[in-house]
């Protein structure tokens, strides 16, 4: 080590114990939360931070974690303000201030860039600057990782996480974070054996535990394993559980049960908040209950459109007008909207945001009562193979509507639509370009 690096290793985060001990709480608070959401428990993450700073003013690395978590609350639409988002630049900024030389504060500055810019060509430039001071960080290595896969470079991105991996192979976020991309494309045995090591080291985490289970659930297709498992644990226990209740809901859905899938998602309140009630809304149209899905879209849109108002370019905003008026029947207003979202991909292009446009589409034909039109486009993703079925990337919410259509079954059976998918870059252009709304050329 040179003898700054000892300087760094031999630098305290703060001499205040009670911050320190508010920042551990906040630090195991945070692992149990990225093991099920990013999201989970935001508020009270951010409560714990504030109260650290409060205790010590000149804990920089208290303000770069504030700074992240001020920023993902923005990103995850929680807060979509620019007053949330001028705190996590001020938090950021603060911290810089304090300690400019930090490299665990600069990679926490550079998540400002990822989660409250949305500038991944900037946050990827941001944390390669930094592995080259520092080539073996493994949270700097996950962070660069993250932003690649959002620019579709998988190779790129599972690279960076094995060499993370190589220097901390019970490193949680890096695990999960190959697993996802595992999934992607369809490697469940990977995804599998990675998660297992997960648990592992999460022994008394339910969910690290369910998560296997979902992921045995695709592989064969059959929820047998989970539904046995699902009745040793204590009711308690499971209500607490995010993936517990997720893979109730996956059951519901899998079965048909769109009453039993509705009453979960009315339970789960912080569960994608900002598109609870459009999801309750489509599967009262696939249920039949036309009256109540359009009480609850035109709740949802005039959400969606005082937001809009505001902050025109706002995905989750337009995802919720966009849903909210094919529920309705609006067709002309919903495709307006979907290609607002097209456009802002265009501009900025985002590959796991591209696969949601891409499921939306197939949404959007079937809730606007044309079967063909899904059909056509669930058929088209069938050709173009960029991402796997089997996988969690293709989640049963959004097929639901056109769930008893046989074309759609034989679709979604076809052994060749599972098979796992070579881990290649994904030309994001020419996915966009398949993505036209209907009466486009």
């Amino acid at each position: 080590m040179s003898p700054a690096d000892e300087k760094r290793l031999a630098h305290k985060p703060t001499e205040n114990l009670a911050a320190y001990d508010l920042h551990q709480r906040y630090q195991d608070l945070a692992r149990r939360a990225h093991a099920v959401d990013a999201a989970e428990k935001l508020d009270e993450r951010i409560e714990l931070l504030e109260r650290v700073v409060a205790l010590d003013p000149k804990f920089a690395l208290a303000w770069a974690i504030l700074a992240t978590e001020h920023a993902r609350k923005y990103f995850f639409d929680l807060d979509r303000t620019d007053a949330r988002l001028a705190r996590a630049k001020q938090a950021a900024e603060r911290a810089l201030a304090l300690a400019p030389d930090d490299l665990a504060v600069k990679a926490e500055a550079g998540n400002f860039y990822y989660y409250g810019l949305v500038d991944y060509a900037r946050a990827a430039a941001y944390f390669e600057d930094l592995l080259r001071v520092a080539p073996n960080n493994v949270a700097i290595l996950a962070q660069l990782s993250w932003v690649k896969r959002r620019l579709g470079r998988w190779p790129e991105a599972n690279a960076l996480l094995e060499r993370a991996l190589a220097v901390d192979p019970r490193n949680p976020d890096a695990l999960r974070t190959l697993r996802e991309n595992m999934e992607e494309f369809g490697h469940l045995d990977e995804a599998i054996a990675l998660q297992r090591r997960l648990a592992q080291i999460q022994p008394d985490n339910i969910d690290e535990q369910a998560r296997i289970h979902f992921l045995e659930w695709t592989k064969p297709g059959s929820p047998a394993a989970y539904v046995a498992w699902r009745k040793t644990i204590p009711e308690a226990t499971a209500r607490e559980s995010f993936w517990v209740w997720f893979l109730d809901l996956r059951r519901a859905l899998k079965e048909n049960d769109p009453g039993t899938a509705i009453r979960l998602i009315e339970t789960r309140k912080s569960w994608q908040e900002w598109a609870a009630k459009t999801w309750r809304a489509v599967l009262l149209v696939a249920k039949g209950e036309s009256a109540r899905a359009h009480d609850l879209a035109r709740s949802s849109l005039r959400e969606a459109e005082a937001v809009l108002t505001q902050h025109p370019d706002d995905p989750y905003a337009r995802w919720k007008a966009m849903h909210s008026h094919a529920v309705l029947g609006e067709r002309q207003a919903a495709w307006d909207d979907y290609k607002r979202s097209h456009a802002r991909l265009v501009a900025n292009p985002d590959a796991l945001d591209i696969v949601t446009l891409q499921l939306d589409r197939v949404t959007l034909y079937a809730v606007l009562g044309d079967r063909d039109g899904a059909f056509r486009a669930l058929e088209q993703l069938a050709k173009q193979r960029a991402f796997s079925w089997g996988g969690s990337a293709f989640p049963e919410m959004y097929l639901f509507p056109v769930r008893d259509d046989p074309r759609v079954q034989a679709l979604l059976k076809d052994s060749a639509n599972n098979a796992p998918l070579p881990i290649v870059n994904w030309d994001l252009g020419k996915m966009l370009a398949e993505l036209r709304a209907p009466d486009e050329p």
